[in-house]
């Protein structure tokens, strides 16, 4: 993780999206054992994940975990946790739609939704940043499925 233009940025060819999965599950059900079942990992290797994760990012996801009180999360780690839930949510409703030929309308409108949003998150960003360099403040870098949903500015 670095800053860049006061934010922090990730290289996302860095992030195992396993850890980050491992995240979503545990954010969704506030529990290490729940998550571990829900993707058939012990909460060991639940709870190693999260640590590569944390080393990944730079921050702390978890807080000090208490025996028998659950699981707490950092506000940062929260935050990460649900916009991960919300990413593989929108994938796996995506896939849905693209293996299910009779939905294909409704998944085009779906997509469509999502990627008229991210656009309006750009340029939020931009307006915030002060500057036409978003994709790279977001450690976004070469051609991505970014270029294609949002290079409307």
């Amino acid at each position: 993780m670095r800053v860049s233009g006061g934010y922090m940025t990730v290289d996302l060819k860095s992030l195992n999206l396993n850890d980050l999965y491992a995240l979503a599950q545990l954010v969704q059900r506030d529990s290490l054992s729940a998550a571990g079942r829900a993707i058939g990992m012990s909460r060991q290797a639940l709870g190693k994940s999260i640590s590569r994760l944390e080393a990944s990012l730079g921050v702390q996801i978890l807080s000090q975990r208490l025996p028998g009180r659950g699981v707490e999360f950092t506000e940062t780690g929260q935050l990460i946790g649900r916009a991960a839930a919300t990413i593989f949510a929108g994938l796996q409703i995506s896939l849905h739609f693209a293996l299910d030929t009779d939905d294909a309308a409704l998944g085009l409108a779906a997509i469509t939704q999502v990627e008229a949003m991210l656009v309006c998150l750009k340029r939020q960003m931009i307006n915030r940043q002060g500057s036409g360099d978003a994709e790279s403040s977001l450690g976004v870098r070469g051609a991505t499925a970014w270029d294609g949903v949002v290079n409307e500015t």
